[in-house]
C-alpha cells in the first residue's frame, strides 16, 4: 500500500486539512519543520488520496474542488475495510466532538494495518476529549500537528505525548488571510443586500454553537447559546453594541449563523417572543469567512469561527469572555 487517506466530519478541521493540502500542492519553502515531516509523509501521495467525510464536510470540499465520498462505518471493522480498500498507508484526519468516532476508529484501523496516522488539531479547548473514546479509553495518532508552541504546550497540558507533537505553522489562518486580501468588496456587499443590511446599517452576525445539542449527548459547555442570543438582542433593543458603544437600535440587524450540526428550529420560540422591533434573521449564505468579512460585528461564545474572525481583524467578541488571540488556556 502507498496512498493517502484523509477524514473529516466538522467544519473547523475540514478547514484546517484543506488549508494544509493546499500548502502541500506548493513548491517547498519558509516551513516550519513539524510541516517538512508532514510533507515528507504525505507528499508524494497526494495524486493518489482519497477523501472520505460525514454528510457535514461534502459541501466544503467540493466547494474547493475536492471530490470526497461518504463514509458510513461507525465501528472498527468498518474502518479496516476503509484503509485497506483504499490503498491508504497514510490516515490524515482532523478531530472531532464526542458524537464522531471516525478518527478514533481509522487511527485504530491503521495501526491494524501497519499504517501511519496523523492528526491536524484546529482549535485549543478540550484537547484531552479530543483524544478520548466514549468508554473514556485515551487513542492517539502517530502524529499531531498543532499551528504554533503556544497550541502545543496546551497539548502537553492536556497529557498528550510531546513527542507526537509537531509544529507546523498557522496555515488555515494564513490561507484565510491571503483569500481576504483579494476578495472584492462587491462580494461582500452582495452579501449583505441578500441579508437585507444596507450601507448605512449595522450587521452583527451572531454564531451559533451546537452546545444545547451535545448537552443532550454528554458534553456540557457550561453555557447556553440560547440564553446568550436573548442577553445579545435584549442589549442591541436598548442600542448596546458588543463594542460597548451605542447605535439606533432601528438601524441594527441580527444575522444568525446556524452550526451545521444545530437543530433547525432551535431558535424559533426566542425569535418568535422577540417580536418584530428588531430585525432577525437565520441566515447560511455566503461561505463563513465572507460572512465574518461582511458583518460589522461577530459575536459569539467559543467556535472556531470566532478565532477566524479575530485572525482577519474583525470587530469580535465572546459573550463567555474567551481570549481569542489564544494566549491563555482554554483546556
Amino acid at each position: 500500500m502507498s496512498g493517502l487517506l484523509i477524514f473529516s466530519r466538522d467544519p473547523a478541521p475540514t478547514n484546517y486539512l484543506i488549508a494544509a493540502l493546499e500548502r502541500l500542492k506548493t513548491s517547498e519553502g519558509d516551513e516550519a519543520e513539524g510541516f517538512m515531516a508532514l510533507r515528507r509523509a504525505v507528499g508524494d501521495r497526494l495524486s493518489t488520496m482519497v477523501i472520505a467525510v460525514r454528510p457535514e464536510a461534502a459541501p466544503l470540499w467540493t466547494t474547493v474542488g475536492y471530490a470526497a465520498h461518504l463514509w458510513s462505518g461507525y465501528d472498527e471493522a468498518s474502518a479496516v475495510e476503509l484503509v485497506r480498500d483504499t490503498g491508504a498507508d497514510v490516515v490524515l484526519t482532523g478531530t472531532s466532538d464526542i458524537d464522531e468516532p471516525g478518527n478514533h476508529l481509522l487511527w485504530r484501523g491503521a495501526a491494524v494495518l501497519g499504517a501511519e496516522s496523523h492528526v491536524i488539531l484546529d482549535h485549543p479547548a478540550g484537547l484531552d476529549r479530543r483524544f478520548q473514546s466514549t468508554t473514556g479509553a485515551r487513542v492517539l495518532p502517530d502524529w499531531i500537528y498543532v499551528p504554533d508552541d503556544i497550541f502545543r504546550d496546551r497539548a502537553v497540558e492536556a497529557g498528550l505525548p510531546i513527542d507526537r507533537v509537531r509544529i507546523i505553522g498557522d496555515l488555515h489562518f494564513d490561507r484565510l488571510r491571503r483569500r481576504n486580501a483579494v476578495r472584492p468588496k462587491e462580494e461582500l456587499a452582495a452579501l449583505r443586500a441578500r441579508w437585507g443590511v444596507g450601507p448605512s446599517s449595522l450587521a452583527v452576525l451572531f454564531v451559533s454553537e451546537c452546545a444545547s445539542e451535545m448537552k443532550a449527548l454528554g458534553r456540557d459547555s457550561g453555557y447556553d447559546e440560547v440564553a446568550l442570543l436573548e442577553a445579545l438582542l435584549r442589549k442591541l433593543q436598548i442600542g448596546e453594541l458588543p463594542s460597548g458603544k451605542h447605535a439606533d437600535p432601528a438601524a441594527v440587524s441580527v444575522v444568525i449563523r446556524l452550526h451545521p450540526r444545530d437543530t433547525a428550529s432551535k431558535y424559533d420560540a426566542l425569535l418568535a417572543a422577540h417580536g418584530e422591533n428588531q430585525r432577525v434573521i437565520v441566515s447560511s449564505e455566503g461561505d463563513s469567512d465572507t460572512a465574518v468579512s461582511a458583518a460589522d460585528f461577530v459575536v459569539g461564545m467559543d467556535s472556531s469561527l470566532l478565532y477566524e474572525a479575530y485572525a482577519l481583524g474583525r470587530p469580535v467578541h465572546s459573550m463567555i469572555g474567551k481570549d481569542l488571540s489564544r494566549k491563555k488556556s482554554t483546556i
